[in-house]
């Protein structure tokens, strides 16, 4: 089939020809001699700008998702800041279309970024990462640079706030109370009087007295948490009289000559500017609230949806204003509001803004009926992905779906695609009473019309006050369109009872379960009728044996359509904790030729300072869940025990060979390697394991594994990520012995779920915090990252480096051009200069590059020539990006092929002053110390558009901090001053 780019897809085998051609200097004579292309192509000229999702990672969605922050520009209200699991985004159309703006803000960070327009000046804006340092942009968002300031950690920034005062800004932090600027954001002073590590979640200065403080603080062990209140700016803090302690309190706001606070569920009123406080009847704080700027005695609430209170001494009059804030009545309730915002000139313009679970809602009529606006923004975290494996021609029926979990948020916990993942629809789904789902699995046997197509999923419970009305086990029908609960033979508790097996985490089918299953290989006709679930499980009740179960259950009669159902038994033969230890099921699989024979994969919960005793990792049933046996020999223990195994966070099993399966092992509990993470393969059934990570960073936190069915050589991988140390999507094209990483445009934050297309298998899917990202696989031989046809069209006829060999046969050699169209256009600088370049890694000790692109500088904002401000400098060749695995030094060279010749527009570079600089953590791995930074003393000018680059693993210029890998991001900069001949400017 033909894409645009003009490249022949050879069906489904194109990605899985023989594997690439050998790698090295050594073995490139051969190569030219014996090279055969492993994807045929048309040889077409590239235009320089990127294709959607060929070799580079793209989202379509879902839009939405949990967003906890939103803050409107006072001078321009259809400019609109939202703040979110996915990222930090900005309208400036009133909601119609958000942009990610996080040019010069690090990232990968899992959690919401705290923000805060400047009220004085509103083009300031303060934001703070995951890190602890602080970020002001001067320019609405559009680029950030670092103010120099960073908490310690484990300290953080929880909260920001722009004070009145000139270049005030105010911290929230996670451990050190409130933490107050006077040169916007520089340099931070201490508070006294707050109690320490307990987290500040709301402060607000009194605009009729800027010297009046206050701050809600959370509690969550001794605490006391409760209201504190400040009369010198901040600089002291003591507890206001009438809230006790301990008290969880989360918002706190002047209004007029009073005062409101939030306080476990409570709303408080001060009418002394905040010194003295009572509770007022009948209102509701939620998570945040603002007061009306006409009526100090009325308040919008954020929480269970939306509220209007109207406050009349001690007592308020509740109004839920949640139309088009229940988007699914099934679910049983509005959706959790965690932010609100007015319009500046509110209310004689009636517009409001609140931040949800499932994404942005805009109200035009104070609040009446609210509509969604989350166009371009992505925050829903996505743990599973399922695809219609059999779709036929019907329009429609090649469906994709993606299962939300959100352990904080309630929003929505299923979305579909009927566009292969351009855009997404939440609206038909029906029925579905879920918190979120962990796991979707569709009968292979039933799948063809949606009419026809049986979907399970497991999960949790819907919760809020309607906590365990089913199991979180649920089914459809009709493809997706339509659920039902499956919870028949849990046990249940209360009254009225209720059905609870906690968070559920796995699901499979077994393949050979229908009701006439071949001799050999899976069910062809169905429906399937056994299906194993797992996860954390609940306490036996009599007459069961004592202690926790129900972490593994399973049905032998799931194709029952008739009330009750299916029915679930109770097969969970896994060791009880020890002590304060816990063990949860995170994955199962089946033998594909023994349905009785099913592997669990676990992690352990610790408490106990004590070495763990417990056994973990992988468990094994031969019996159909009668007993089961712990098999993890040769998976690493965690410190002090010999019992107990990393977790295993990804378990699967080869699609045809019996005992042949690969577990993604993290050290989650183990303090001497705490981020360390390793994949381990079996063939004997998990009777031994051995290590198979050869080109994975050792320090990536693995949460995904896919093996692709019909190759099952050819294995994905994904991990965790952070600016300091970014994750991604691995591959293995021979049993999982050797990876590569193919993360070209995929952000840093964690991939959770992993599903191959099952028409097209260049097509991956990888479901992350800020929604669904794929992948077409492209024709690239030598596993560079870089396609053939890119590399093809290098200077020399392909020879970006001029050794005689085409740079599409070579590992150590990638021709790319600047990909990155995930960034705002780049500031126009001196000079831009287009085309193209060529990474060298010179010598053999390190054979292979991954993941070679170039990069648009804005993407990492400006790089002010001294430090802060000023005059920047011009990155007119952009960026080059590049992974050296299994590497502990090396010298690459850059070559930089320009487009044109003309002056004017490319400079001769003997002309003016350059120095190549680099982009990462100043420390490899320290989220803190990421910036832009000066290389010139490892970067060596060999030519007139040639730069040689020494690189250290685990040393500066490298964002990893481990010793067998090197991750390299920087660029040529221009300073923009000229060099006569006499050598003075």
């Amino acid at each position: 089939m033909h894409n645009r780019s003009g490249v022949i897809m050879v069906g489904r085998s194109a990605d899985r020809i023989a594997a690439a051609a050998p790698a090295g200097r050594t073995a490139r004579a051969a190569a030219i001699r014996g090279a055969h292309r492993v994807i045929l192509a048309l040889a077409v000229s590239l235009p320089v700008v990127a294709h959607a999702g060929l070799g580079f990672w793209t989202s379509g969605g879902p839009n939405g998702g949990y967003a906890t922050r939103i803050e409107v520009d006072p001078l321009t209200p259809s400019r609109v800041y939202v703040s979110s699991y996915g990222g930090l985004y900005r309208t400036l159309d009133s909601g119609a279309s958000f942009q990610r703006i996080e040019n010069g803000l690090p990232g990968g960070s899992y959690f919401s970024v705290p923000i805060a327009i400047d009220r004085q000046s509103p083009t300031r804006v303060y934001a703070a990462v995951a890190s602890g340092s602080v970020f002001r942009s001067s320019d609405a968002g559009d680029n950030w640079s670092a103010t120099g300031f960073t908490l310690t950690a484990p300290d953080c920034v929880n909260l920001v706030l722009d004070g009145l005062g000139t270049d005030e800004v105010f911290l929230g932090t996670c451990a050190s109370g409130v933490r107050r600027s006077t040169d916007a954001g520089v340099t931070f002073s201490s508070s006294s009087g707050l109690p320490t590590n307990e987290y500040v979640l709301s402060i607000a200065q009194d605009p009729a007295d800027p010297t009046r403080m206050l701050a809600a603080m959370s509690y969550y062990d001794t605490g006391p948490g409760g209201v504190f209140r400040s009369t010198d700016r901040g600089a002291t803090w003591t507890p206001v009289a009438g809230i006790t302690t301990p008290s969880n309190c989360t918002t706190v706001a002047f209004a007029g000559s009073g005062a409101y606070a939030g306080c476990d569920g409570s709303l408080y009123k001060s009418v002394d500017s905040g010194a003295n406080w009572t509770v007022v009847n009948g209102g509701v704080a939620g998570n945040d609230f603002k007061v009306s700027p006409a009526d100090p005695n009325t308040l919008f609430v954020a929480g269970d949806g939306v509220s209007r209170v109207l406050v009349s001494g001690s007592t308020a009059t509740l109004s839920a204003l949640n139309g088009g804030l229940v988007p699914n009545p099934t679910y049983g309730g509005a959706l959790t509001g965690y932010s609100i915002a007015l319009h500046p000139s509110f209310p004689s313009t009636s517009v409001l803004w609140t931040a949800t679970g499932a994404g942005v809602y805009r109200s035009i009529d104070g609040g009446i009926a609210w509509q969604p606006r989350n166009n371009g923004m992505r925050a829903n975290v996505v743990r599973s992905i399922a695809i219609n494996p059999n779709p036929g021609t019907l329009p429609g029926n090649r469906r994709v779906l993606a299962g939300i979990f959100n352990d904080l948020a309630a929003g929505y916990q299923l979305f579909l695609s009927t566009d292969n993942t351009s855009t997404w629809d939440a609206t038909s789904v029906s029925g579905l009473q879920s918190a979120g789902l962990r796991a979707i699995r569709i009968d292979p046997t039933t799948a063809g019309s949606v009419a026809s197509t049986r979907v399970y999923a497991n999960g949790r419970a819907q919760f809020d006050n309607i906590l365990g009305l089913n199991g979180g086990l649920y089914r459809s029908l009709d493809g997706g369109d339509s659920w039902q609960n499956i919870d028949n033979g849990l046990p249940s508790t209360g009254s009225p009872p209720v059905r609870a097996v906690g968070i559920g985490r796995a699901l499979v089918l077994d393949r050979r379960s229908c009701a006439a299953p071949p001799v050999s290989g899976p069910c062809t006709s169905g429906p399937l009728r056994t299906a194993w679930a797992g996860g954390s499980g609940r306490s036996r009740i009599a007459p069961a044996p004592p202690g926790r179960g129900w972490r593994i259950l399973k049905t032998t009669n799931l194709e029952l359509l008739a009330a009750p159902g299916p029915t679930w038994t109770d097969v969970d033969g896994l060791p009880q904790p020890v002590g304060d230890e816990s063990l949860f099921v995170v994955q199962l699989a089946i033998d594909p030729n023994d349905g009785d024979t099913v592997y669990a994969s676990t992690f352990i919960s610790l408490f106990a300072t004590s070495a763990p005793s417990s056994p973990n990792g992988v468990f094994k049933t031969s019996n159909g869940g009668t007993t089961w046996t712990n098999v993890s020999t040769g998976l690493p223990r965690l410190l002090g025990s010999t019992t107990t195994s990393w977790d295993v966070m990804a378990l699967v099993h080869h699609p045809t060979d019996s005992g042949v399966l690969w577990a993604a092992t993290t050290a989650l509990g183990d303090s001497s390697a705490p981020a360390a993470s390793r994949i381990y393969k079996t063939t004997d059934g998990g009777a031994n394991w051995v290590r198979s990570d050869t080109g994975i960073p050792t320090n990536v936190d693995l949460r995904a594994m896919l093996v692709d069915p019909g190759a099952p050589n050819i294995i994905y991988a994904g991990g965790i990520g952070s600016a300091g140390n970014p994750g991604g999507v691995y591959r293995s094209s021979d049993g999982g012995a050797n990876w590569r990483s193919i993360s070209i445009g995929l952000p840093s934050a964690a991939v959770l779920a992993l599903a191959l297309d099952p028409v097209n298998a260049t097509l991956v899917h990888a479901g992350t915090t800020s929604g669904v990202w794929s992948l077409t696989q492209v024709g690239d031989g030598d596993g560079d990252g870089a396609p053939n046809q890119q590399e093809n069209n290098a200077p020399n006829g392909g020879d970006g480096n001029g050794d005689g060999a085409p740079d599409a046969l070579q590992g150590d050699v990638g021709s790319s051009i600047v990909l990155d169209n995930d960034a705002l256009p780049r500031p126009k600088g001196v000079f831009d200069c287009t085309g193209s370049f060529t990474t060298d890694v010179l010598g053999s000790t390190c054979p292979q590059a991954v993941d070679v692109t170039g990069l648009t500088a804005a993407r990492y904002g400006r790089d002010f020539l001294n430090g802060s401000a000023g005059r920047a400098y011009q990155y007119s060749l952009d960026l080059v990006r590049f992974q050296l695995p299994n590497c502990g030094s090396a010298d690459v060279e850059v070559t930089f092929h320009l487009a044109g010749s003309d002056p004017a527009v490319c400079p001769d570079f003997n002309d003016y002053q350059w120095s190549f600089r680099f982009y990462g953590p100043q420390v490899p791995g320290n989220d803190a110390t990421v910036g832009w930074y000066d290389f010139t003393s490892r970067a060596t000018r060999v030519g007139p558009r040639k730069w040689r680059l020494r690189l250290d693993a685990n040393q500066f210029g490298s964002y990893r901090p481990v010793n067998d890998t090197i991750l390299f991001i920087g660029g040529p900069a221009l300073s923009g001053d000229r060099v006569f001949g006499n050598g003075f400017e």
